[in-house]
């Protein structure tokens, strides 16, 4: 019998006195993280932003696939700015909200839609 699909989206709390991503390379680096996550496991990322000081994933998978994916992506990006800024513990003990959303109704589509705004950057003047 096939399995329904579940979609979660996940953010990370906000680090109030720390960045995750301090220079362009940090995004890049977490970005190829992310790529490498989704490549490793059965996780379908729908959509993903990775802001100063948080991240937002939405995400194809079972909950604990989804709790996996955050906390190997949290682990592998912590030992990397661990080594890059001398800094310890900086993912660690970040919080992490897991929300499933339904394709039945708009959360999913809006869930997706949110994290697409996110992304958009006012033009410079």
């Amino acid at each position: 019998m096939k399995q329904e699909k579940e979609f979660w989206l996940v953010t990370t709390g906000h680090l109030e006195d720390r960045l995750w991503f301090r220079e362009e390379d940090d995004f890049k680096v977490g970005m190829n993280y992310v790529a490498v996550q989704a490549a490793l496991t059965d996780v379908s990322i729908l959509a993903f932003i990775l802001m100063s000081n948080h991240v937002h994933f939405v995400l194809s998978c079972s909950e604990n696939e989804a709790k996996e994916f955050v906390c190997i992506f949290k682990k592998q990006y912590g030992q990397y700015y661990s080594k890059k800024y001398s800094s310890k513990k900086l993912l660690r003990l970040n919080s992490v909200d897991f929300r499933q959303l339904s394709p039945k109704d708009e959360s999913l589509e809006r869930g997706i839609e949110e994290k697409r705004k996110g992304r958009e950057r006012p033009a410079a003047p």
